[in-house]
C-alpha cells in the first residue's frame, strides 16, 4: 500500500481532532460547541487530504474505521 504514510498521518490527525473535542467537553465547553469544532476541523482536514493519496484505498480504510460500531 503506497499510501500507508498519508493514511497513518491523516488517521492520527482525525484522532487528535476528536481528542481535542473531548478535552473541550471535559473543560466545560458545551457539547454542541465541541461537536461543531470536531465537525469543522474534520471537514477542513478532509478538504485538504486528497492530493496526498495516490489511490482511494487509504481513504476508504479510514472511513470504515470512523463509521464502525464502537
Amino acid at each position: 500500500m503506497p499510501d500507508l504514510l498519508p493514511t497513518a498521518l491523516f488517521g492520527l490527525t482525525l484522532l487528535v481532532v476528536v481528542g481535542l473535542g473531548e478535552a473541550m467537553r471535559a473543560l466545560g465547553v458545551r457539547a454542541e460547541a465541541s461537536r461543531r469544532f470536531v465537525h469543522a476541523a474534520t471537514g477542513l482536514a478532509v478538504v485538504f487530504c486528497p492530493p496526498y493519496f495516490a489511490s482511494p484505498a487509504g481513504i476508504y480504510a479510514l472511513a470504515a474505521v470512523m463509521v464502525s460500531p464502537r
